[in-house]
C-alpha cells in the first residue's frame, strides 16, 4: 500500500510540473527568452516546490524531484517542438539548473516553514 501511495504522490507531482510548465509557455512563450518570463517561471516553480514540501504526508523531496522532472520534460518537449537550434544542449542545461534551483529552494522553504509550525 505504501508503494502505491508513493507512486501516486510522485506521479501527481510530475503531472503538475508538466501542466504548469505548459501553461506558463502558453502565457509567456519560451521562458528563457526574457528576464520577466524567467522570474515568472522561477516564482511559479518555487511556489509549487514550497506547496509540495508543506504537505505533512509522504516525502516532500520525492514530490519536489517529481515536480522538477515533469517541468524539465515539458521544457525539453517544448524546446524541440519549437525548433531546438544549434545550442539546445546549453539551453537545456540552463533550464535544468534554473528550474531545479527554483523548485528545490521553494521545497526547502516550505519544509522549513512546515517544521516551524509543527
Amino acid at each position: 500500500m505504501r508503494s502505491v501511495l508513493t507512486t501516486i504522490e510522485g506521479l501527481g507531482s510530475f503531472i503538475v510540473g508538466l501542466l504548469v510548465t505548459r501553461a506558463l509557455y502558453i502565457a509567456n512563450g519560451w521562458w528563457l527568452d526574457s528576464g520577466r518570463a524567467v522570474v515568472r517561471t522561477s516564482l511559479a516553480l518555487a511556489g509549487l516546490g514550497a506547496f509540495a514540501a508543506i504537505w505533512r504526508f509522504g516525502n516532500p523531496w520525492l514530490r519536489a524531484g517529481s515536480l522538477w522532472g515533469g517541468a524539465l520534460l515539458e521544457m525539453t518537449m517544448l524546446l524541440f517542438l519549437t525548433g531546438p537550434g544549434t545550442i539546445w544542449p546549453i539551453v537545456l542545461v540552463f533550464a535544468a539548473v534554473i528550474s531545479a534551483a527554483a523548485v528545490f529552494a521553494g521545497a526547502w522553504t516550505g519544509s522549513t516553514l512546515s517544521k516551524r509550525t509543527r
